[in-house]
């Protein structure tokens, strides 16, 4: 490896002209790579950097400004893996579709005396070919192809995955980089576990094995065909097998057991906690038999950070749609709630709460008198144990912020509606239905702006994007949609004040 080009690489930097045009230069501010890019990007320790031509291609140079890959990609992206520069390409182009993909008109006869022989339309197809492959070798690792179905979306992807310094994974093969080039020690990766110590490899339909990070075998374990396992308790034993079509989960259980050890069994292809098959205590408050929880299991799903499982079951009252949720800690207590209400909650599609029951987050007394409790969403990961609720009274709904832990409502519910920004720190409100939007901070519940807003839009971090209120024949304008810092309350108007702050990573 040319270690004078990983040295280079700390003093070139690129820079833009007056024109807008890229180029690169040293410490000393002198040029190195005269400005002829529409963008351009920092170089990698082997010396290499993705830049734009003016019709918006990407291509890759080094530090000599040749061309490594030429200017003719829609994106590209770059890894840095050991001394190793890996390039990700997306490439579109038009190609003449096959005469089995022609369309016609209805009734249309191709053998008709005036006909040519040729489709009407629809003879152009996009297609997008995706690579991965290594800048220093020009070792292909991974190549997709194909068509698109709609000219702005992508139809195809290829996952990858930086793991530390000298390991990536790429779709479903794992590579560390040696001296020389990428090996791949892994392949057809399904999952990771032990913080990214052991890989999961899916040799066929009825085994998996695990891998280190040098890509030895250490681990076997057979694939249960059906969502099967046993449980005892008090001496008896139950097969649980799983009605998962019904299940309200979207992780579907796939069983697997130890073959090569204690014969253990474990839920998906995460080995970090395996199944209490015998069941020592049962603590839960419903009448329902053990043996009916059993035969009515649809879903097991393993929470290993809790260290315990979601056991879902099918309701007794067939006529209900709203399955039941249990406890199983790894110890073998079977219950149906948590000491605390917070640590673990199930939501469904638009984040409102299924699981735990409502009366377990909030107690009737807390709610304002004449109201009706009628939903409860999760704000945030983050932002547990804070919760949105919503309350309903005749037809008018508003919705508060409430702190199960403290039993204390944040934000009183008199509002219309509440959105936490990315954030997380500010909230945007509204009052009433047809009213303007605001901004309050939820840790403090200060308002930060009145209701003076007709839009209100994430920028970054502490930015937001705002427009005022103006009549019907005003045109937008620098004075009525600008930014804002929610932090520090200073505008910054587009085409008057320059606009400079740190992108998200």
């Amino acid at each position: 490896m040319n270690t004078t080009l990983t040295n280079k690489t700390a003093v070139i930097y690129p820079f833009v002209d007056q024109k807008g045009m890229y180029g690169y230069c040293n410490q000393d501010k002198q040029i190195v790579i005269n400005q002829q890019y529409a963008d351009g990007e920092l170089f990698t320790k082997s010396g290499y950097a993705v830049v734009r031509d003016k019709l918006g291609l990407c291509g890759v140079i080094d530090l000599d400004n040749k061309e490594v890959l030429k200017c003719k990609y829609d994106k590209i992206e770059l890894y840095e893996v050991g001394s190793f520069t890996v390039a990700m390409t997306v490439h579109s182009y038009t190609v003449h579709s096959r005469f089995w993909q022609w369309k016609f008109l209805p009734n249309f006869n191709i053998m008709s005396s005036g006909s040519s022989f040729m489709p009407l339309w629809g003879t152009e197809v996009i297609r997008e070919k995706l690579t991965v492959l290594v800048l220093d070798t020009k070792q292909v690792l991974e190549t997709k192809t194909a068509t698109k179905e709609r000219p702005y979306l992508g139809s195809i992807s290829i996952k990858i995955n930086q793991i530390g310094a000298k390991l990536i994974q790429i779709d479903e093969d794992l590579y560390f980089a040696k001296k020389d080039r990428l090996k791949r020690i892994v392949k057809k990766v399904v999952s990771t576990y032990d913080n990214g110590l052991r890989w999961v490899r899916k040799v066929n339909e009825e085994e998996v094995r695990v891998y280190n990070l040098k890509g030895k075998r250490i681990k076997s374990y057979e694939i249960i065909p059906k969502p099967i396992f046993p449980i005892t308790y008090k001496g008896k034993e139950y097969k649980v097998q799983m009605n998962t079509e019904n299940s309200h989960l979207v992780a579907k259980p796939i069983i697997c057991r130890d073959t090569t050890g204690n014969g253990r069994y474990y839920v998906n292809y995460e080995f970090d906690m395996y199944i209490p098959v015998h069941l020592k205590v049962i603590n839960i408050k419903s009448e329902r038999s053990i043996q009916d929880i059993w035969k009515n299991v649809l879903n097991i799903y393993p929470v290993a950070s809790k260290q315990f499982f979601i056991v879902e079951v099918a309701p007794e009252d067939t006529s209900s749609r709203i399955n039941e949720f249990y406890i199983l800690t790894r110890h073998g207590v079977l219950k149906d709630c948590l000491e605390k209400p917070s640590d673990y909650s199930i939501t469904s599609y638009y984040n409102e709460v299924i699981w735990p029951a409502k009366e377990l987050l909030i107690d009737d007394k807390d709610i304002p008198d004449g109201f009706l409790l009628e939903k409860i969403r999760t704000i945030s990961s983050v932002k547990e144990p804070l919760y949105f609720v919503s309350i309903k009274k005749d037809q008018i709904s508003r919705v508060g912020v409430w702190n199960v832990d403290h039993r204390q409502w944040i934000l009183a519910p008199e509002y219309y509606s509440l959105r936490l920004m990315k954030n997380i720190k500010y909230c945007v409100f509204l009052l009433e239905e047809s009213g303007l939007y605001g901004v309050l901070n939820i840790n403090t519940g200060v308002i930060v702006y009145d209701p003076i807003f007709k839009l209100v839009r994430d920028a970054d971090d502490c930015l937001a994007e705002v427009e005022l209120e103006r009549n019907q024949e005003e045109a937008k304008s620098e004075y009525n949609c600008f930014y804002v810092n929610l932090n520090t309350g200073e505008e910054y108007h587009p085409g008057k004040d320059m606009l400079v702050y740190k992108q998200s990573s």
